[in-house]
C-alpha cells in the first residue's frame, strides 16, 4: 500500500509498535520452545535486529540493543533446521528460511549451542511493503537511483542506493494532491519517499514537485521561502551542491554555506536589461547575486531560483566614444575622488594622478579574471590595484579591483 510522505511519522509509529509486538510474541514463542526443546538447544538469549546480508546459514545483522541484550558482534548462524515465522499483524504464520530477506527486522532465539533455532520476522507481504525509504535523488542510472538518505530512528539504511521496479508507480506531490506521474519525471534533486517491497525493489515513489509553485515568482515568506544574498565560493554540479558566502543585512536569515539545488532550479543573470535565463553550467565561482531558498516541510534547504550579476554588466571601454582605460594603484580615497599611482604603457593617457567616480559607478572585485563580486565605494582601500573606465565627461563609470 502506498504511503504518502505526510504519513511517514504514522508509518514509523506503526512500525515501532509492530516491532514491540514482535519482540513480545517472539519471547513467548521462545518460552514455549523451551518446554519442548532438545537437550543443548534450549534458549540461551534473544537477539533483535535487522538483516543486512546472507551467506548461507550466516546472517550479518544490525543489532538493536537494549539493557538486556547480548552483543553478537553483528553476526549470527542459523541452525540447519531453523524454525521461521512471519509476523503478520496479530498472527505468526509458519514460514521457511528462504522467506528471509535483507531488510527484514527479526527477533531470534539463540540456543545454548550458539545457533539460532527460531526466527520471527515482520512480514508486510499483504501490502507488498517491506519498508519505507526517504531521501533525495543524487543520480539516476536506468532503474538504479543513488540517493542521500534522510534517516530517522525507524529508518533502514540502504547504503545510498535503491533499484526501481520496472513498472514502478510514480506520483508527484503538489501541495495536498498526489498527481500520477511517470518514471521519466524523476530528476536529480527531487526529494522522494519510496515504498520498498519484500523483493527489495522500489514499488512506489512520490516526489515533491515545485513546478506548480511558479518558481519565477519572488520569495514567498508565507510558505517559508527566504531570499539570500550571496557570493559563490564553490560548485559541485554532479551532486547539485552550491557553496556560498552569505552577505548579511538587517533582514537576513542565516543559512548553511552549503546548499542543495532543486531538480527544477531556475538560473538567471541580471543586468541593465533585467533578468536573462541561464543554466547551471553558466555559474562560476566568485559570482554574486541572490537566491531563493525553499525552507519548508520536506524541501528544507533546496534552492529553487538563482540570480547572479551578469559578466556583461561592465561594458569594455569604447575609445570611439572618448572613453579611456586606466590601470593604477590607489594611494588615497577622498570621498568620490581617488588619488592614484598610474601604471603607464605606450597607449595610456595620463590623468595626472587623480580621478573622480561617477554617481552610478559600478565596482566589482575580480575572480579568475572576471569582474563578478559587487563592491561599494567604502570598500575601496589604499593599495588596491584597479582597472578603471573613464568616460568622455572625465568621470569613472566602472572600477575592477584585482
Amino acid at each position: 500500500m502506498f504511503a504518502p510522505k505526510r504519513n511517514i511519522l504514522l508509518i514509523a509509529g506503526v512500525l515501532l509498535l509492530s516491532l514491540g509486538v514482535m519482540g513480545c510474541s517472539a519471547l513467548l514463542e521462545a518460552r514455549e520452545l523451551d518446554e519442548t526443546s532438545n537437550a543443548g538447544q534450549g534458549e540461551a538469549f534473544f537477539v533483535y535486529g535487522e538483516i543486512l546480508s546472507f551467506d548461507g546459514l550466516n546472517l550479518r545483522i544490525e543489532q538493536h540493543m537494549d539493557s538486556r541484550s547480548i552483543d553478537v558482534d553483528g553476526r549470527v548462524t542459523l541452525a540447519a533446521d531453523v524454525t521461521v515465522y512471519a509476523n503478520r499483524g496479530e498472527k505468526e504464520i509458519p514460514a521457511s528460511r528462504s522467506d528471509l530477506r535483507v531488510g527484514h527486522v527479526v527477533g531470534m532465539n539463540v540456543g545454548t549451542d550458539g545457533l539460532v533455532h527460531t526466527v520471527i520476522f515482520d512480514d508486510f507481504q499483504e501490502t507488498g511493503e517491506a519498508f519505507f525509504v526517504y531521501g533525495e535523488i543524487l543520480s539516476i542510472d536506468g532503474l538504479n537511483l543513488r540517493i542521500e538518505q534522510h534517516m530517522d530512528s525507524g529508518s533502514i539504511d540502504v547504503d545510498g542506493r535503491v533499484r526501481l521496479l520496472a513498472d514502478v508507480a510514480v506520483y508527484a506531490n503538489r501541495g495536498d494532491k498526489e498527481i500520477p506521474a511517470s518514471r521519466s519525471d524523476l530528476q536529480v534533486g527531487h526529494v522522494v519517499g519510496m515504498n520498498v517491497g519484500t523483493d527489495g525493489l522500489v514499488h512506489t515513489v512520490i516526489f515533491d514537485d515545485l513546478q506548480t509553485g511558479q518558481p519565477s515568482e519572488p520569495a514567498d515568506p508565507t510558505t517559508g521561502e527566504i531570499f539570500v544574498y550571496f557570493e559563490i565560493t564553490g560548485l559541485d554540479l554532479e551532486n547539485r551542491l552550491i557553496h556560498i558566502e552569505q552577505h548579511m543585512d538587517s533582514g537576513s536569515v542565516e543559512v548553511d554555506s552549503q546548499l542543495r539545488l532543486a531538480g527544477n532550479v531556475e538560473v538567471f543573470t541580471s543586468g541593465h536589461d533585467g533578468e536573462t535565463a541561464a543554466s547551471l553550467e553558466d555559474l562560476r565561482v566568485g559570482q554574486a547575486g541572490g537566491l531563493i531558498l525553499h525552507d519548508s516541510g520536506n524541501l528544507k534547504g533546496l534552492v529553487r531560483k538563482i540570480i547572479v550579476d551578469s559578466y556583461d554588466e561592465i561594458m569594455p571601454s569604447d575609445p570611439r566614444a572618448g572613453e579611456i582605460f586606466i590601470y593604477a594603484e590607489i594611494l588615497r580615497v577622498d570621498g568620490r575622488t581617488l588619488h592614484i599611482d598610474q601604471h603607464m604603457d605606450s597607449g595610456s593617457v595620463d590623468v595626472d594622478g587623480r580621478v573622480t567616480m561617477a554617481q552610478n559607478v559600478i565596482i566589482r572585485g575580480s575572480v579568475d579574471g572576471h569582474p563578478v563580486t559587487p563592491m561599494e565605494v567604502s570598500e575601496l582601500k589604499t593599495g588596491h590595484v584597479v582597472g578603471m573606465i573613464q568616460n568622455a565627461d572625465g568621470l569613472v563609470r566602472a572600477i575592477i579591483v584585482e
